[in-house]
């Protein structure tokens, strides 16, 4: 998509230890500034957490989005759980978890 510059309606929330923790911050920087793409950060060191009122408020649409999760399998289970706590039908989420991470 970079490299053809295609613009897509992209929320990526990432979630992280501490700031300096993000992989790939050239390439999602590119990304917001070529593609469109909206981040938002979850840093835990500062003790935010994924919820409720971060979704509906960072991501008004969704209801409507695919979600996809990918990490550890630990952080996926909990994030596809809250998820489907929220009323997220199941075939909304598509998950993929590092092993070992």
């Amino acid at each position: 998509l970079l490299k053809y510059k295609i613009r897509r309606d992209i929320v990526l929330v990432l979630i992280l230890k501490d700031e300096t923790d993000m992989a790939y911050k050239e390439l999602i920087d590119n990304a917001q500034k070529h593609l469109g793409l909206k981040l938002v950060l979850v840093v835990s060191e500062k003790g935010e957490r994924i919820n409720e009122n971060l979704i509906k408020k960072e991501v008004a649409d969704w209801k409507d989005r695919m979600f996809y999760i990918s990490g550890s399998n630990t952080m996926v289970d909990s994030v596809k759980m809250f998820l489907g706590k929220l009323g997220l039908p199941k075939d909304k989420i598509k998950t993929d978890f590092f092993p070992g991470y």
